[in-house]
């Protein structure tokens, strides 16, 4: 079965599976860019996190997601400095289509992504898993370029504008 078939059968035993994703923001020659990771099989753009545990709280997956996928190369013991969710992303059937909001016709979805900043060290390294690509981002180019990195990530420029963005020399 494909990803529509593991997303039906795991909503029959548990309901609406629930992700989380991490916005990671660097800056480089005092222009923002955003930390994606890029799967080397199927050349697709998406944001550090995953699905969560059963009984798993928000915090502590995306803590979790986040050692797995990026496994901070400073110590064992890093920890996420994990802010506040910036949007929820809602599937309204097993395919990947995600939106802001829950449509008019949906009553019960069958997936929620929830997206939260994460604010790094001023100076932090990462491993990432040998299947994937860590890519530096400039915010400008994900703006309303969903063809290429999907509607979450091309979101991010709209979402991220409510916040001021200190930039250090």
């Amino acid at each position: 079965a494909g990803f529509a078939g593991k997303m039906e059968e795991g909503y029959g035993m548990r309901g609406i599976r629930r992700e989380v994703a991490a916005v990671l923001m660097v800056q480089d020659h005092r222009f923002p860019h955003v930390l994606v990771l890029k799967s080397r099989k199927m050349a697709s753009f998406f944001l550090p996190g995953g699905r969560l545990r059963p009984g798993e709280s928000d915090a502590e997956g995306l803590q979790r997601k986040l050692t797995k996928k990026l496994r901070a190369a400073s110590s064992d013991d890093f920890q996420w400095d994990i802010g506040e969710k910036i949007a929820s992303w809602w599937s309204p059937d097993f395919s990947s289509h995600k939106f802001p909001y829950i449509p008019a016709h949906v009553t019960k979805p069958k997936l929620v992504l929830n997206v939260y900043t994460v604010q790094l060290k001023a100076s932090c390294s990462f491993a990432v898993m040998n299947n994937l690509d860590i890519l530096a981002v400039p915010l400008f180019e994900v703006y309303s370029r969903p063809e290429k990195y999907g509607p979450v990530i091309s979101s991010l420029p709209t979402l991220l504008s409510r916040f001021h963005m200190n930039y250090l020399d």
